[in-house]
């Protein structure tokens, strides 16, 4: 993410007759339930070599969208500006596509102590369920001394339940991935809470927005040679928050003998949101640009 310098993926070779692909970062950020923000940055493979023509992404330069009222529920902007080459010229065309990761809040500084004593880090693993804004408070049950090595607590909100977490080892609350890390040595108690707040956009947030997208000559020919914006209003569909859609959009494609040279393009997407359902915090996802061989 550039402007979210985190969680980036490691780049991904593909083979030479097949495509390039380029992970980058997408984030939503609702900043104080007023206005949403959305950013992006990459890193990513290098060149592919296909038949004749040599296919290519620079890496795509961090993006933010326009800031908008939380209320509006939806945002549409180029993002993600990069360089895509055909270098020799394959005369067969090509395409690329958008897949992207489930946008989600991260697992770090999840944790709100407020004044309840420390915990050894205020993170927690991802949250993985399906709700978009989701809640949990932690309750210290027993007090616990200093030199005691666990801690006893409940859990509430978008799961219940009782265990006994060992400090310094993060203990696993329900099914959805949700950590929280008592620190060694602290003592704890019975006024002690903690409150997170995580979610996952709906798999649907993310879709093309043709008309939105901008080509520009970089070097070769322009005119009837230049690649075409594609992909309609195609919704991208996400994977999880750790894999990529199944199914990914085309963006851009150069026809048969066309899209000779490095353009560069600015795919437009349309990010929506429930105003109802949507913390005002960040919300990441991975995404990965493709070019391939052929229209």
């Amino acid at each position: 993410m550039s402007l979210l310098s985190r969680l980036l993926p490691r780049s991904e070779l593909t083979p030479p007759s097949l495509h390039s692909g380029r992970p980058t970062i997408l984030s939503c950020m609702p900043r104080l339930a007023i206005a949403v923000v959305a950013a992006v940055a990459a890193t990513g493979s290098t060149g592919t070599a296909v038949l004749a023509g040599t296919l290519s992404i620079t890496a795509p330069a961090s993006t933010t969208l326009p800031s908008t009222a939380i209320s509006v529920g939806t945002v549409t902007a180029g993002v993600n500006a990069a360089n895509w080459a055909d270098t020799v010229g394959s005369n067969v065309g090509w395409n690329g596509t958008l897949a992207v990761q489930r946008f989600h809040i991260i697992g770090t500084n999840a944790w709100a102590p407020g004044a309840s004593h420390v915990l050894a880090n205020n993170n927690s693993g991802q949250y993985t369920g399906a709700t978009q804004a989701a809640a949990y408070s932690v309750t210290v049950t027993a007090a616990s001394a200093g030199l005691t090595t666990t801690v006893a607590i409940s859990w509430s909100g978008e799961e219940a339940g009782v265990g006994t977490a060992t400090k310094n080892t993060p203990f696993v609350m329900g099914a959805r991935g949700m950590t929280i890390d008592f620190l060694s040595g602290q003592a704890y108690a019975t006024t002690d809470v903690y409150t997170a707040r995580v979610g996952n956009l709906a798999t649907s947030a993310l879709s093309v927005a043709q008309a939105t997208t901008v080509i520009t000559l970089v070097s070769g020919s322009g005119g009837t040679n230049l690649p075409t914006a594609t992909g309609g209003t195609s919704t991208v569909t996400s994977g999880t928050t750790s894999t990529y859609s199944a199914t990914p959009v085309k963006v851009v494609t150069a026809a048969n003998t066309k899209g000779v040279g490095t353009f560069t393009v600015t795919p437009g997407v349309t990010l929506t949101w429930d105003p109802n359902n949507t913390w005002a915090l960040p919300y990441t996802a991975s995404a990965q640009y493709t070019i391939a061989s052929g229209p």
